[in-house]
This record gives structure tokens, sequence and C-alpha cells, in this order.
């Protein structure tokens, strides 16, 4: 019920409107409130509740529950529409990386050592990924160079933000892994062999062949010259055979472990001096790292 000058919300009893004072004339009752008084009810049964009247979001008051509401059809319920499913709360934690060789074992296939001869570094990281943390961090990695003749063994070298590492990959799935943790390391060596020896031994090389052809000079010097030229070509390889025995490298001394030996080609020995230099500083941020807690 509302007043009919201010449209105030009123009691159904009130004379007055207590918002304008405007007298009011008596509530007629509806055909809902005059069917619902000529209902039967049983004897000693209880007086259906009173109506109530609630506050709405305005300044004024209004009737929540009306008896003309009685008269309205009641809208028509529409079931709700089919959404997704609901999909899992979002996890926070980064996935992590699958390593190669956690579960079938260490391995190096023909395509990645070919990869990590012509030093590709993802070739060169996924090689030692198969042995170090998952959360350490590469900061170099490199190869070496070559060991032997028919069956020869590949050289690769790491260093990490904890340790340094070396693999050696021969023949017929061969593989060596070695390492230390930087803050264990006593000292380091670096050797490059002297090449007298190579001299030597390629001149022995030319005597032997001036041996062969010096006979067959006597009789036709063109053929001794001819013969000898020849026999001068095999000994072109002979620097090559030298430096795949004799080799210089880089060994890490390893405080109450296993020394870490890395050997190195003669031309490739800058990148062992580089994976030194990264040892070195890394070594000194680490153990005064630990030395500060």
């Amino acid at each position: 019920m509302t007043c009919t000058t201010c449209h105030g919300a009123l009691r159904p009893d009130a004379a007055f409107c207590p918002h304008c004072g405007q007298k009011q004339a008596p509530a007629v009752p509806s055909s809902a409130s005059r069917a619902a008084e000529a209902l039967w009810t049983s004897p000693g049964a209880a007086p259906p509740p009173p109506e109530r009247w609630a506050p709405a979001d305005t300044d004024d008051t209004v009737l929540r529950s009306r008896p003309e509401a009685a008269d309205a059809t009641p809208p028509p319920v529409v079931p709700p529409r089919p959404g997704p499913s609901p999909s899992p709360p979002p996890s926070f934690e980064s996935p992590r990386p699958a390593v190669p060789g956690a579960s079938s074992g260490p391995s190096v296939s023909g395509s990645l050592l070919s990869r990590a001869r012509r030093g590709e570094e993802a070739a060169l990281e996924t090689m030692f990924r198969q042995f170090v943390d998952e959360d350490e961090q590469v900061l170099t990695a490199a190869y070496l160079g070559k060991m032997g003749f028919l069956f020869a063994t590949d050289s690769f070298g790491c260093v990490t933000d904890r340790r340094v590492a070396t693999i050696r990959a021969g023949s017929f799935g061969e593989l060596l892994y070695q390492d230390g943790y930087l803050d264990e390391i006593n000292s380091t060596v670096v050797h490059q062999p002297a090449i007298w020896m190579l001299y030597v031994v390629f001149g022995l090389y030319v005597l032997l062949a001036l041996f062969v052809a010096a006979p067959l000079s006597v009789f036709e010097p063109l053929f001794g010259m001819f013969v000898f030229a020849i026999l001068l070509v095999p000994g072109l390889l002979i620097p090559r055979i030298y430096y795949r025995v004799v080799k210089s490298g880089l060994v890490t001394v390893i405080r109450e472990g296993v020394s870490v030996y890395m050997f190195a080609d003669r031309q490739r020995l800058a990148k062992a001096n580089e994976l030194l230099r990264t040892i070195s500083s890394y070594r000194e941020r680490r153990v005064a790292r630990l030395h500060a807690r």
C-alpha cells in the first residue's frame, strides 16, 4: 500500500501518511484477499503468518509480498543451459622439461654426436643434461677433439654453475662421464706437449723414403725422384696421426675424489682454456657464497 500523494510505502491500517501527513482512504480488500478469507480452516489450525515488510535498495521501503501478486501468473521456469565442464584450477608450478635418458639410461645417438662435433650448443647441452640436475645452468660446453684412428674417442667438456664435467664417446656405444663440484676443486692443470717429437718422426720417415728411392735413382733418376715424391705423400698424414696419439688437455684435481680429465686437440686447446677461465671464475663465486652463509 502506497500513499496517493507522495507514493510512499504505508502500513495497511495507516490513516495518515508518515511522510507527507496526507489522510488516507481505507484500503479496499482485493479479490485475492477476499478469496483467501472465504477459505475454510479447520478448528484449532494456526492462523496464517502476517505479511512481511522489508526495505528495498532505495531510500523508500516497498512491500516485497503483496496480496495482488496472487493474481499474477508465475513466469515459466527455464532450465539452465549446459555449460562447459569446469576446468581444473591453474597450476603455478612451471612444468619441468623432459630429460633425455632419464628413464632408459644415458645414450648418445649418431645424429646428436655429429651435431655436437660441429659445436652446436643445443646438442652439447642435450648430452650433458642426461647427467646434471634439471635446475643447473649450463654455462659453457665445447667439443675438444678426437683420439685414436679406426675406433676413435671423442672428447666433450662442460661447466655448469655447480660442477665441471666431461664426456668421452667411443665406438659401439661406449660412454664415459666424469664430473666434480666447483667448490671441491683444489687445482687445475693444462698440458700442451712439445712438437719436437713430431719433427723427429717426420725426419725419420723422410730418411726412410730416401733409403727406398736412392737405389732406383742410380739407374733411373727421374723414376727414383718420382718414387720419392710418392712416398712423401703418406708422410703428410704424420702430424695428423701424431696428434691423434699425443693429446693436449685440461685436468681438474678434485679434493678427496677422482680428477676430471679432458683431452683436447692441439688446435682446440683454446676451447679448453676457455673452460678453465669459466671454472676459475665461478668457483670463486661459489666458494664466496658458501662462506657467506
